[in-house]
């Protein structure tokens, strides 16, 4: 049997290919903003800040002297991309009493992989979408909550205080004019490019607040263009419920709710890097990487899934973490 899993559909080519074919699962997070998946030959990105200032020109007199520019000022910062992989063995008792012929265990062994693959795909992509999750506040964290990189100090920025929406007292005009004050409050994080629009990604209780304001002469409609999350549109925002669960935990808790400016080219951008094995070195980074391994003694065979991700945010300051108070 164990000369099956060294058949050509069980290479690392093969099972890369294959764990990369699985839908994504994606959470509000991922589907509504426009993250751009960017593949790199190293484990850091290198991240070059380009402060500019905008000023207005002083008028001078023709064929006189002309206004000096300053000059933008560039910061260059390395970021290490974290390493992210798990593995699962394959016993022969999985396999244990499924006859047939040298083909047919193939077709078995196949059919076994292939439901490994996918188990460890969801978890991959579990683990992105907390990873954006996190990014947006500034801080890329672990799965346990601790630092793995800080964007915003990286960044040279300063993340800007929760605003407190309190229901009990907001009619859907009062509603409006909080959002339009947070978005007013936001402008000098966002000099020298336009949003299309605002996207709030809300928990549950924030999410149903804010729908009980609706009327029908206040602007505010249901729309069911994003039935998988519920989804209102109030004015020019977006407000979509986020209620995706990761490892029984809500993505994001029922109180809160993160405002977003979408539609900003290079705003955010997904960073992979290649995998740690002698097969991929030099070569660009993949959003997923699997491969297996077989036992010298015959006992087992292991299947490894991995990626190597970083969620980067070029302006975190821009992003408001909203609560329900």
């Amino acid at each position: 049997m164990l000369d099956v899993f060294n058949q050509d559909p069980f290479s690392f080519i093969q099972l890369t290919d294959e764990i990369s074919r699985f839908d994504y699962q994606a959470g509000a997070v991922d589907s509504l903003i426009d993250w751009q998946d960017r593949g790199v030959l190293s484990t850091t990105v290198a991240v070059e800040e380009v402060v500019a200032n905008v000023e207005v020109i002083h008028s001078s007199l023709r064929c006189g002297p002309r206004q000096g520019m300053q000059d933008r000022v560039r910061n260059l910062r390395s970021l290490q991309i974290p390493h992210f992989a798990m593995r699962k063995i394959i016993t022969p008792c999985e396999v244990q009493g499924q006859s047939g012929d040298f083909g047919q265990s193939l077709k078995n062994a196949q059919s076994i992989v292939s439901q490994k693959l996918e188990q460890m795909s969801w978890n991959l992509d579990a683990t992105l979408t907390s990873l954006r999750l996190s990014a947006l506040t500034g801080v890329v964290k672990d799965a346990d909550g601790n630092t793995l990189v800080d964007l915003a100090t990286e960044l040279g920025v300063t993340m800007p205080a929760d605003v407190g929406f309190n229901f009990t007292t907001l009619d859907a005009a009062s509603f409006r004019t909080a959002l339009n004050q947070v978005v007013q409050a936001r402008a000098s994080d966002l000099i020298g490019v336009n949003p299309r629009n605002w996207l709030i990604i809300a928990g549950n209780d924030w999410f149903n607040k804010a729908g009980e304001l609706q009327d029908g002469s206040n602007g505010m409609f249901f729309t069911d263009e994003l039935c998988a999350f519920g989804s209102m549109r109030f004015g020019c925002y977006r407000i979509v419920n986020d209620s995706t669960y990761i490892g029984g935990t809500a993505a994001i808790a029922a109180d809160e709710a993160y405002m977003v400016p979408v539609g900003i080219p290079g705003m955010f951008q997904t960073y992979y890097a290649t995998a740690d094995y002698w097969s991929s070195v030099n070569e660009v980074g993949r959003p997923r990487y699997a491969r297996l391994f077989t036992d010298p003694e015959d006992r087992f065979v292991t299947i490894e899934s991995q990626t190597n991700a970083l969620p980067m945010i070029a302006r975190p300051e821009a992003i408001t973490k909203l609560l329900d108070v």
